[in-house]
């Protein structure tokens, strides 16, 4: 219980910055007090009945007072020295920012001059350096690509076979065999007409003979995996036979083998009764005939069905192709 002169310990430790009221709001603090200090007295006066005597409330609320004075007067010279220890060292930071901005000006402009100078070496330099590289590996790829063509020539012109490097062959290895089978086909037609070279027309024949079988097997693998489909094998035997001869024989048969294809052979060929009629100017209306109107309804769900298959293999190969109506 508070007494008539000092609050309790625990009233105190609520009075403190550390722990100013604890968990309590005002009302619960003041209640907390109240009941600390209130005490009764007997009074003969009013026949014995018992009544709050209000010392001990007036004396503890001076006291809750007086701390209180003090909490604020410690405040304010907590606050006053914080004040001055913050502009010190807003002061301090300033100072320290001016100093920094004069080396990282410094800094910056060292950098600047050391970018310049490795320009100055990439482009004086490096970058030559690396065309000339370039070039040297141009050569040494041309020439090692030239190395592989003669000797293969030299091969169907001495013994009138394909060399075995154009017959077996990895997977990995089909697109520069098709490489070197388009440019011995060229060679070969350029060499066949010189008059000195007895054997280069049979020789070029020789060449196209076994060149076609390659396209053959090739075109037969394309025809095998586009029916199952594996549009990813497709695209690689694209690359290939364009690589070739820019897949001639590819969209040739890819068109002539399909099935509209097919269904167009047994029609009767458009004659003058169906043209005529079209350049007539005063003629205003046309009408299909129902084989046309159904063709032309196949063709059309056919590209919408397949599009995105095409599109896929021949996407490296191919121009726009324009979307189809649903």
């Amino acid at each position: 219980m508070a007494s008539f002169y000092q609050l309790d310990d625990e009233i105190r430790d609520l009075l403190t910055l550390e722990n100013f009221l604890g968990d309590l709001t005002v009302p619960d603090f003041i209640d907390k007090i109240s009941q600390r200090t209130a005490q009764t007295t007997r009074s003969d006066e009013n026949s014995g009945i018992k009544y709050d005597d209000p010392r001990p409330y007036i004396r503890s609320f001076e006291l809750v007072s007086k701390e209180l004075n003090n909490l604020s007067i410690d405040c304010e010279s907590k606050k006053s020295k914080l004040d001055q220890l913050a502009a010190n060292l807003q002061v301090k930071h300033d100072t320290n920012v001016k100093s920094l901005n004069g080396r990282a000006r410094v800094l910056t402009h060292k950098l600047d001059h050391l970018s310049g100078n490795v320009d100055k070496v990439h482009n004086n330099s490096i970058n030559p350096l690396g065309e000339r590289l370039k070039k040297t590996n141009n050569i040494k790829e041309n020439a090692a690509n030239l190395i592989r063509l003669t000797k293969c020539y030299n091969e169907f012109y001495t013994n009138g076979v394909a060399p075995t490097e154009l017959i077996q062959f990895s997977n990995g290895d089909m697109g520069k065999v098709a490489k070197t089978w388009n440019q011995l086909l060229q060679l070969s037609s350029k060499l066949s007409v010189d008059p000195s070279l007895t054997n280069a027309k049979t020789c070029h024949e020789v060449i196209v003979e076994e060149s076609d079988k390659f396209e053959a097997n090739i075109l037969k693998a394309f025809s095998k995996f586009y029916a199952l489909p594996d549009p990813n094998k497709c695209q690689e035997l694209t690359k290939i036979l364009f690589e070739y001869n820019d897949g001639v024989k590819l969209v040739a048969s890819y068109a002539s083998d399909h099935p509209l294809a097919r269904d167009l052979d047994p029609l009767d060929p458009i004659t003058d009764s169906f043209w005529v009629p079209l350049g007539n100017p005063d003629k205003k209306s046309f009408q299909l005939d129902d084989m046309t109107r159904h063709l032309l309804d196949s063709v059309l769900e056919e590209m919408k069905s397949n599009l995105t298959l095409i599109q896929r293999i021949f996407q490296d190969k191919s121009c726009h192709i324009p979307n189809w109506p649903t």
